[in-house]
C-alpha cells in the first residue's frame, strides 16, 4: 500500500539507550484516515469505531515505523533527508490543482476569444 508523503512525520527517539550501543532509532509516523494502515507502518493504538445509525466515525489515526541505525551519525544523515523531502512534499501540496485551474482558465479564456 501507498502513502502520501505529506501525511508523514519524522522524529528522532531521544530516550536513554544503553552506553554499550550505538545504535539509534528514527520514528516515522503517518497520520491518516481509514482502518487499514499503510504497508509497515503499525498502529499506537488500534482506531476505534463508533457507529450513529448509518454513519460511521473513525477518528484520524497515527501509525509509527521504527528505523534502527548503527550509529548516531547515519541517523542524522537519515533524519535530514526523510525531512527535507517530506517537506517538499508539504511545500507542493496543491501544485497540481492549482496547474489544473489555470489551465481550465486559459483554455476558457481562448474559448471567450473565439466566439
Amino acid at each position: 500500500m501507498v502513502c502520501r508523503l505529506e501525511n508523514l512525520g519524522v522524529a528522532v527517539d531521544t530516550g536513554d539507550f544503553p552506553q554499550t550501543t550505538a545504535a539509534r532509532r528514527l520514528i516515522v509516523s503517518h497520520d491518516g484516515q481509514g482502518e487499514t494502515p499503510p504497508g509497515l507502518f503499525m498502529f499506537e493504538s488500534p482506531p476505534t469505531r463508533r457507529e450513529e445509525g448509518v454513519f460511521a466515525h473513525l477518528p484520524k489515526f497515527r501509525t509509527t515505523l521504527d528505523i534502527w541505525f548503527e550509529n548516531q551519525k547515519a541517523l542524522d544523515l537519515a533524519f535530514v533527508k526523510v525531512k527535507r523531502f517530506i517537506a517538499l512534499a508539504k511545500a507542493h501540496r496543491g501544485h497540481l490543482l492549482q496547474d489544473y485551474l489555470l489551465q481550465q482558465a486559459k483554455e476558457g479564456a481562448d474559448v471567450v476569444q473565439e466566439k
